[in-house]
């Protein structure tokens, strides 16, 4: 039994009869190179009982829903989103959601922002890192920052397959297990280079998988985007100022090296938990959960606060819910 029992996940991938539909029409019987796992709510409600997870944000994972037919793709992802909103019609204690939009189709994807914050009531959107080879930071893409800036919207980033893979290298291992994190590291330097976080500031980002490689070479990328300001002092452009702003997620394989790294760069107070179920199994699901709730590299207090207290700031309705309310989030010590 898991000793932090009010969890509160930020990467949490559901697969609706309409996701799974979209898959089979375009052929992708092993997207990513990586098996789709089955998904049911009922089961989704058990592995959360199991983590000891006690509200979870659904969330579509990769691959996303671009094609080159655009009436296809927001067709698909209307449908989606609202069956999303369906999932937690029955579960709104337990349950919230995450928005899809028809990216890189700027305006469409306004407009189903709007109508999945506004009607659907989805708690935030979900993106992956390029859409149709366009990334987060492309400038095409500042009248849905701006939309979402103007809200203090929760975006939640997911890595996606690099717009271009280099054939012939290492093709005996997953896009989710190397290029995702290559990918997720891409994105964020892209967004800093681009001014991103700096030019809509309320947009409430979270980064996947602990930022990948981001700790590793912070320094390194600090010290060139220093060079940068240098030649144009108009430009932000600060790293180490962007990584502090953002959240992070820790799901994956984190506790291992990636958390200790990233507390060197960013705040604890900057941390949320993520499960990545139901496409990490959830037998490594447990076990990567039970090492950062026994890991001595974590205090008793930052376990609290990853597990749920910044979870309760970042989206303050979730402390309306009773049984996420108040500071006793654990057993005990």
């Amino acid at each position: 039994m898991m000793k932090f029992t009010r969890k509160i996940d930020f990467q949490s991938h559901f697969l609706s009869p309409a996701y799974y539909e979209f898959l089979d029409s375009e052929g992708m019987e092993k997207p990513d190179g990586f098996p789709t796992p089955d998904w049911d709510l009922e089961t989704q409600l058990e592995f959360m009982d199991t983590l000891g997870i006690g509200f979870a944000f659904l969330e579509l994972s990769s691959p996303g829903l671009y094609t080159a037919q655009k009436e296809k793709t927001l067709r698909y992802v209307r449908r989606i989103n609202e069956e999303a909103a369906e999932y937690v019609s029955r579960h709104p204690e337990r349950l919230g959601f995450l928005g899809v939009l028809p990216l890189p189709h700027v305006e469409d994807s306004i407009r189903e922002a709007v109508y999945a914050l506004d009607t659907l009531h989805a708690d935030g959107i979900g993106v992956l890192t390029n859409s149709g080879g366009v990334y987060l930071g492309d400038r095409r893409y500042d009248d849905l920052m701006k939309e979402l800036n103007g809200r203090g919207a929760l975006v939640v980033i997911h890595p996606a397959a690099p717009a271009v893979s280099i054939p012939n290298v290492c093709e005996d291992i997953s896009i989710p297990a190397m290029e995702f994190f290559f990918e997720t590291t891409r994105t964020f330097t892209n967004m800093v280079l681009m001014d991103t976080f700096a030019r809509f500031p309320g947009i409430k980002w979270v980064v996947p998988h602990a930022g990948a490689f981001l700790s590793v070479l912070a320094d390194r990328f600090e010290s060139f985007s220093v060079m940068l300001r240098f030649d144009n002092p108009d430009r932000h452009a600060d790293f180490m100022a962007d990584m502090r702003h953002v959240y992070f997620d820790v799901a994956g394989f984190s506790e291992q090296k990636q958390v200790e790294l990233l507390l060197k760069n960013v705040d604890s107070s900057h941390l949320l938990y993520g499960s990545d179920t139901p496409y990490t199994d959830i037998f490594a699901c447990i076990g990567q959960t039970e090492a950062l709730e026994q890991t001595k590299k974590l205090t008793y207090e930052q376990k609290q606060m990853i597990f749920t207290e910044n979870a309760l700031e970042l989206v303050p309705r979730l402390k309306k819910i009773t049984s996420l309310g108040g500071h006793n989030y654990a057993a005990g010590k």
